[in-house]
This record gives C-alpha cells, structure tokens and sequence, in this order.
C-alpha cells in the first residue's frame, strides 16, 4: 500500500521539477521587479471571451510546435467564464477560486476545459490560448501537502521560495519562464487551497509583484 508520505513526496516532487524547469530557459531575475500595474474589482459579467460557440474543441498547440511549454496537450473545450466555472465545478467536483483584481484594461475571459482546468484573462480577443495574458491552471490531487511539507520542499530548490499572498501561501519563482516555442516570458506561482492545485501564469511585463496581487485577491464565486 502506498504510504501518506510517499504519495506527498510524489506530488511535491512533481511541482519542484516543474518550478525548477523555470530557470533552464531564461537567466534575467526580472519577475520581483516592482509593479507598476493599476488594479481594478472584476465585475464577471462585463468581461468578454474569445469564442465563437460554448464548448468548442480547441487544440492547444502552436502552429510551429506540437507542445505547449514543453508538454503534448490534448485538445481542450473552450468556454465562457459564466458556463466555463459552472464546467469547471464539475470537472473538479467542486467551485475553484477567481480573482476578484485583475490589471486594469484586462477585458478578456476563456475557459478551459480538459486533462486540467484553465481559466484565462487577456487584454485583448486571441483564439490562441497559448498567447492570453493570465493561465490559471487548475486540477484536483490525490493530496493536499500540509503548509510545513510545502516550506520544506520549497527550502530545498533555488530560487523558488514561499510567501504570503492574502490568506494563501504561494512557491514563487524568482525568474521568468521563456517559452521558447513562443518567444513570451512568464512569471509563475503555485499553491494548494482546499481540495485543488492551482498554477498560475502571467505574461511579461507583468511581475511577481503582480501575481501576488491576483493570487491574494482569489475567492470562490458565489
């Protein structure tokens, strides 16, 4: 049988190859540069999307690559935010969390539905979700590592490291990613809330500073 403790190691092991797959592409540690971004409260239903009809087959690759950062994607369905969440609390059996900040002009929403569940935010309309502004990737573990394994894990890998982000605790890296297959840097942040995982990407020149701000803002719809 396979032991708590193992089943935690393999899932904090997983995302420390992850984060720790940040560094290999770019060596700027440009990402905890200060934010010059104005915020705004989100008001849901204003906000636009990308599609054309409601749960539309959307293959997640790029014309010049058959992966997304580094990884073969399977096609996604593509939704609205209003039916998109309503999909998304079915997939993962339960309502994720939303910011309720978003960059100011950001009017754009899609939603991904999956291997994972992706809710998107961009400032402008793009039928490729590799080039949105703001990916947040959600999906359900077999377990929650406590807060003290996170720290533990997190102490371990350079340049990643653990801050408070409203009442969430994220591992943050302290460099972009540079996705090669597209030319674009990303900050990037993972943590555990509940019952999910979330990893969430922003698009340069956006900054840790401003990752901080979303994540902290996050709450679950009513």
């Amino acid at each position: 049988m396979v032991s708590r403790r193992q089943i935690v190691l393999s899932v904090l092991v997983s995302v420390s190859v992850v984060l720790a797959m940040l560094f290999f592409y770019n060596p700027f540690n440009t990402a905890s540069n200060p934010s010059r971004t104005s915020f705004k409260q989100v008001n849901l239903s204003t906000l636009n999307w990308s599609g054309q009809n409601e749960g539309e087959t959307v293959n997640r690759q790029t014309e010049n690559s058959d992966s997304v950062r580094g990884m073969n994607m399977p096609p996604f369905s593509r939704y609205s935010l209003s039916t998109g969440l309503q999909e998304a609390a079915k997939k993962l059996g339960g309502k994720p969390l939303i910011p309720t900040l978003l960059p100011d002009g950001m009017t754009y929403s899609d939603v991904y539905i999956g291997p994972v569940v992706d809710i998107c935010f961009s400032y402008n309309k793009t039928e490729d979700p590799t080039t949105v502004d703001i990916v947040i990737e959600i999906s359900r573990p077999y377990i929650i590592p406590s807060l003290e394994e996170q720290k533990n894990a997190v102490s371990n890998l350079t340049g990643v490291r653990m801050i408070q982000a409203g009442d969430i605790w994220v591992s943050i890296a302290d460099r972009y990613y540079h996705d090669p297959a597209t030319g674009l840097s990303w900050a990037e942040g993972y943590f555990f809330h509940e019952s999910f995982y979330y990893a969430m990407s922003i698009k340069y020149p956006l900054t840790n500073q401003d990752l901080t701000t979303i994540i902290g803002s996050m709450k679950t719809p009513s």
